[in-house]
């Protein structure tokens, strides 16, 4: 929903411009709802190969214990799983299909369908986030280091929950 948020000022005013709420019906062209459904199809990838990224990171940099190595293959799989499902649900509600118009599309029940999935892709992204951010933990507390540079390294990961 952030994402939508942003997108709908981004292509309607280009830039920084008022709140979604405040944007007159008639800046909504064809275009725009265009670019509308293509936020909402690519953002289930999008998140899925950054969250990815970190997990891969994970692996390498920490050489983590067998717990923790199938706690990270764990979060691989979820995430995998969840937003190939979300994405592939974007795909088949949102897309207008042969002869159905854009604006058809927007307002059908296919649609109103996906808030609950956008709602609960909103509750995993903020799970799977503290997840990430939970793993490295264990492995910076075990590194032959002064406790002063845990703490740091803890805090440099802590920013991502930013």
């Amino acid at each position: 929903m952030a994402l939508d948020s942003l997108s709908s000022v981004v292509v309607v005013h280009q830039a920084v411009g008022p709140h979604q709420w405040n944007v007159p019906v008639s800046h909504f062209t064809k275009d725009v709802l265009r670019k509308f459904i293509v936020v909402d199809v690519i953002y289930s990838p999008a998140i899925l190969m950054a969250k990815l990224s970190l997990l891969s990171l994970y692996l390498e940099v920490f050489r983590p214990t067998q717990r923790l190595r199938y706690a990270i293959y764990f979060g691989i799989v979820f995430v995998t799983l969840f937003y190939t499902g979300t994405f592939i649900a974007f795909c088949v509600l949102a897309i207008p299909r042969p002869g159905q118009t854009l604006i058809g599309t927007i307002l059908s029940d296919d649609v109103a369908s996906l808030i609950p999935i956008s709602v609960a892709q909103a509750g995993v992204n903020i799970a799977s986030d503290f997840y990430i951010f939970i793993l490295p933990i264990p492995g910076v507390v075990q590194l032959q280091m002064p406790i002063k540079k845990k703490i740091g390294i803890c805090a440099i990961f802590a920013t991502g929950s930013l």
